[in-house]
């Protein structure tokens, strides 16, 4: 759901009495870009336990935003616009009960509204919050600008930013980059022939860990992008692999593209501004998404160790990508189980018997991969770390045997010899 999508839903909810969708900070609504205006109304807001008082204040009727910087740089959030005393607060932080105030504000000026300024950190994720004074309730108008002064890290070829894995999802902005001498224009795909200078390049790198399918995509960016790959070792010797400007969606001004990629190979992908009619470069934040569907599988995630108790359910699981369809063969101690055959294997009731090294194989027509062995030990069962060693002895000599164990519970020893 895009903002004004969650804005005309907050509004609806409003009209019943219902609370908003972004009351909780779990629930926070996410805005991006380097400019946004969001609006809501706190009247059946509420407040959270744990919840910090938002520029010193109790409050009571909080909304929750939350912004990823695209960029290290200058950033305003006001409520100007809103229609009763606010009190503002920008934090970081992984919980409500543990964030970190980066600033706050009760009002700005004469107003009754309220307006920060803090230097934000690129890819840091800021939580707003927004509250009314005394408990004071009516409409909000939350407004953001990230403004740096400086070209991104990554304007440059030389110092793209890299990329690695199966997947990823990187912000970025492209706000005062500039195009490089050499640079290879744009290049259209509907056969004509066309091409566009650009202007504002930026540029990320990733090297393929597999052959198959990339998926590439611009979308959540907030205006008209180039998107271009290419392979190569400097700006002015780069080979064109793939571009795209809109998708055939013409209200849709990210881009999209896909590729066969060869496994080792390093990509230069470069995402630029699409220029208006007047010759105007685009800028802004941008949200660059990669996934490689590899011809052969790859795992993503693998299963894990336990030590589940006896009787317990228990649950080993693998994630993995790959070409065409997947099958899974789940074995135990190096023996395949029967029936195991999904990217999920459950033992509901485990025993000591259960205990022992588990794996899975995972298959497609292009070929397999093996997982890691994943260990399942009952808990509170003894681990023997260290076994007794075999000794020589003369008669009447003593001999000491000794043994390391690990377990849950308190461990106790009982010796005994076999003939």
């Amino acid at each position: 759901m895009t903002a004004p999508e969650w804005d005309l839903v907050n509004e609806s909810l409003n009209a019943i009495g219902a609370t908003p969708l972004n009351d909780a900070w779990s629930a926070a609504l996410k805005i991006a870009g380097d400019t946004a205006t969001s609006t809501a109304d706190n009247q059946y807001a509420t407040k959270e336990s744990g919840e910090p008082n938002h520029a010193g204040n109790a409050g009571g009727h909080s909304l929750w935003w939350r912004w990823t910087a695209p960029g290290n740089g200058p950033v305003s959030v006001d409520t100007s616009g809103s229609g009763f005393d606010t009190l503002l607060g920008v934090y970081t932080g992984t919980s409500i009960g543990s964030l970190t105030a980066v600033a706050s504000n009760d009002d700005s000026g004469a107003a009754t509204t309220s307006a920060v300024t803090f230097t934000a950190a690129a890819g840091t994720e800021y939580w707003i919050a927004v509250d009314g004074k005394n408990g004071a309730i009516g409409s909000v108008s939350l407004n953001l600008s990230f403004t740096p002064s400086l070209a991104p890290a990554n304007d440059a070829f030389a110092n793209a930013t890299v990329i690695s894995g199966l997947s990823a999802r990187v912000i970025g902005n492209n706000i005062n980059a500039t195009k490089e001498p050499g640079e290879p224009d744009f290049v259209y795909t509907d056969g004509t022939g066309r091409t566009s200078a650009g202007g504002k390049s930026v540029w990320w790198k990733w090297t393929a860990p597999a052959g198959g399918q990339v998926f590439l995509s611009t979308g959540g960016t907030n205006f008209d992008t180039l998107l271009s790959v290419y392979t190569g070792t400097a700006v002015n010797a780069l080979t064109w692999v793939a571009s795209d400007d809109d998708p055939i969606d013409t209200y849709n001004d990210s881009s999209t593209l896909t590729f066969s990629a060869t496994g080792g190979t390093t990509y230069w992908i470069s995402v630029d501004g699409c220029p208006t009619a007047t010759s105007v470069v685009p800028s802004g934040a941008i949200s660059l998404s990669l996934n490689l569907t590899p011809n052969v599988p790859m795992i993503a995630v693998q299963p894990t160790a336990q030590t589940p108790g006896i009787g317990n359910a228990v649950t080993l699981a693998v994630a993995a990508r790959g070409a065409v369809t997947l099958t899974y063969q789940w074995y135990k101690d190096g023996v395949a189980i029967s029936g195991a055959t999904g990217a999920t294997y459950t033992i509901n009731s485990f025993q000591a018997t259960d205990a022992g090294y588990y794996s899975v194989v995972v298959s497609n027509n292009n070929g397999s991969v093996t997982s890691n062995v994943a260990s399942l030990t009952p808990r509170g069962y003894p681990v023997i770390t260290s076994q007794p060693a075999s000794q020589v002895v003369f008669v009447g000599a003593s001999a000491t045997f000794k043994v390391a164990a690990s377990s849950t519970t308190t461990l106790t020893y009982h010796g005994r010899r076999t003939e």
